[in-house]
């Protein structure tokens, strides 16, 4: 399922295809995130199973099934890799493919990753757009306008342009 995975997931590299070319970023840690499982569930409908994967190899985690509790299932599996000491973050992938969540480590910054081409990718890109979990490519772009900006702070300049120029090429833009 993670085939499609071309290297590491660390920002700012661009490590999947540009089908996934609607990009939005977040700094939550999402590996323990029940509450924003809970929200991919009931506030935003996701339907549909959830494969979690470490951004450590790829490796296969957990499925949440779409009848489970993803919070109580997120929280479960953030205990488990706690205690066998694994602090790598997860790359969520749904069911079909058509977007998936990536955070290397839990204390970076993190991308979700959707598909142009499929309507249920792009209507859930642009919910998720509006919501207060994520930012897009042109906040990113605004924020290296801004000296006072604590992205350019956390981040840096350098690392802002990079995700940019991966992020944001021709014809793959966000909006």
């Amino acid at each position: 399922m993670v085939e499609f995975f071309e290297n590491s997931p660390a920002l700012p590299k661009r490590f999947v295809p540009f089908e996934y070319n609607l990009p939005l970023f977040f700094e939550f840690a999402l590996r323990g995130n029940s509450e924003f499982f809970d929200a991919l569930q009931h506030e935003f409908r996701v339907d549909g199973s959830l494969s979690i994967f470490s951004s450590n190899g790829f490796s296969p985690l957990k499925i949440l099934d779409h009848q489970a509790d993803w919070g109580k299932g997120i929280l479960q599996l953030y205990e488990r890799l706690f205690s066998e000491g694994d602090y790598h973050g997860v790359c969520v992938v749904e069911e079909k493919e058509r977007w998936i969540i990536v955070q290397n480590l839990d204390i970076s910054m993190g991308v979700a990753l959707f598909k142009s081409g499929d309507p249920k990718a792009v209507s859930l890109f642009e919910q998720f757009r509006v919501s207060d979990w994520f930012f897009d490519i042109d906040f990113v772009r605004e924020a290296l306008n801004d000296p006072f900006s604590g992205v350019i702070r956390d981040y840096g300049e350098d690392f802002l342009r990079l995700l940019l120029k991966n992020y944001s090429v021709a014809g793959h833009t966000s909006g």
